[in-house]
């Protein structure tokens, strides 16, 4: 037993030391790095790595940073005010990591939301979450309309893959906008995500980015644990 207990404590203090380096390559002047500027930092380290293969195609790092710009610049555009809450609506995919970087970056707050909802629990979130714009997948649309119908409230923007350029080139750092996110504190809600409602009316529960950093800090401490770290 005593053999197991200092076991466990090794491995302990293996994990910590792993954690705290994971974190000081994730932090600048002792603070951790905002959620929104983990591609914008993969983008300048990684800029002709490949990111994402998907049936759109393959996304380097540089090419998924250039159009999350390209996104945030046209929020920003339309009105887009900090810690404004912008509704995704998207199956796993290219345009779903696009939109969530784009939002971050432009100092909003993302309100992923579950395909699979039905439009009455659409309607719920809605209703709690007041998003004042909704990036949606074109085959989503239609419901996203639906459910504010249902909330009863004014419908704000719904936006789709239309207004992403999929056919856009990037070759080198020089090619991308001349733009500067916008960065909330660590502290403060950057994500805001909603139980199923199976059991219930969905239950948003906040997250800040230093959460969402941190529990993916821990993820790669404990994948490097188990031998699968790079």
């Amino acid at each position: 037993m005593a053999s197991d207990s200092s076991n466990r404590e090794l491995l302990a203090e293996k994990e910590c030391a792993v954690f705290e380096a994971h974190a000081e390559q994730f932090s600048s002047g002792g603070e951790l790095a905002h959620i929104g500027s983990l591609l914008q930092r993969a983008s300048s380290n990684y800029f002709d790595d490949l990111a994402l293969t998907t049936p759109k195609g393959d996304f380097s790092f540089g090419r998924l940073y250039f159009l999350s710009i390209k996104l945030s610049q046209e929020l920003y555009s339309a009105g887009l005010q900090a810690h404004d809450r912008v509704m995704i609506h998207s199956e796993n995919s290219a345009f779903f990591y696009i939109a969530y970087f784009a939002i971050l970056q432009a100092g909003g707050v993302v309100v992923p939301v579950n395909t699979f909802l039905h439009t009455k629990e659409l309607a719920y979130i809605i209703r709690e979450a007041a998003p004042t714009f909704v990036l949606a997948q074109d085959c989503y649309a239609p419901k996203m309309r639906v459910g504010f119908e249902e909330a009863g409230i004014e419908k704000v923007p719904v936006w789709g893959e239309s207004h992403i350029d999929w056919s856009v080139k990037v070759d080198s750092k020089d090619d991308l906008p001349d733009f500067q996110p916008t960065y909330l504190s660590s502290d403060v809600i950057a994500a805001i995500l909603y139980t199923s409602g199976t059991t219930g009316a969905p239950k948003g529960i906040a997250l800040s980015s230093r959460n969402m950093v941190t529990n993916g800090l821990q993820l790669m401490t404990r994948m490097n644990s188990l031998g699968l770290g790079r």
